[in-house]
């Protein structure tokens, strides 16, 4: 008779090989699946990188671009590193601010004083007194609008030496190819003094000083 000891030592040996005559097997395809899900976020990371690198690139191209612009804007400017031009680009747009800001209340916010206007053959001058400092000063406000041109504004001073005049200020705008000046202009001359600035400034304006 078969004891319970022998049966239990029976199942224990046929376990034993069949563990060997079977050994664990591996999945392939789950292999495979693990390989291309690594090669795709490695070739992921490599396309963020390279994306980045463009864009990284085009970013500092526009900004040397920009900076060769402003180089060619400012004036007379000395120091040429980006942050003095940076520096003096602010400075030169609050300045433009603040002279838009004047000259729409030298002109009560009329846009006909800002901007030029008129036909390309119109020149117009307008002189408006102004309170001077002393008894013996006449300080007049001069709007010319013409044609821009090359060497207008040296005519402008040369018309303005003529008539032993100093300007005191001036601010211009051009657009379009039409050129609109504001002078503060102080005389001595009185009304006739006013009457050759304007005269002398007319000619300046069609080109026509000597």
């Amino acid at each position: 008779m078969v004891s319970l000891r022998q049966i239990q030592e029976a199942h224990r040996i046929k376990s034993f090989y069949n563990s060997r005559a079977q050994p664990n097997t591996i999945d392939y395809r789950s292999l495979d699946a693990y390989r291309q899900h690594s090669l795709r976020r490695r070739v992921s990371k490599e396309d963020a990188k390279e994306k980045h690198k463009v864009s990284e690139r085009d970013r500092r191209s526009r900004m040397n671009s920009m900076y060769s612009d402003l180089l060619t804007i400012l004036p007379n400017i000395i120091k040429k590193n980006k942050a003095s031009v940076l520096e003096e680009t602010i400075r030169q747009l609050k300045q433009l601010k603040s002279t838009a800001f004047e000259l729409n209340a030298i002109c009560g916010g009329g846009s006909d004083c800002l901007y030029p206007g008129g036909d390309d053959d119109d020149s117009v001058v307008s002189i408006e007194d102004k309170e001077g400092k002393g008894e013996q000063q006449q300080v007049v406000k001069v709007m010319l609008s013409c044609e821009d041109r090359r060497k207008l504004m040296e005519d402008v001073g040369k018309a303005v030496r003529t008539v032993k005049a100093k300007v005191l200020r001036a601010e211009m705008v051009i657009m379009g190819g039409r050129m609109k000046c504001v002078l503060w202009v102080e005389e001595m001359e009185g009304y006739k003094g006013k009457c050759m600035l304007e005269m002398a400034l007319n000619a300046a304006a069609r080109g026509h000083v000597q």
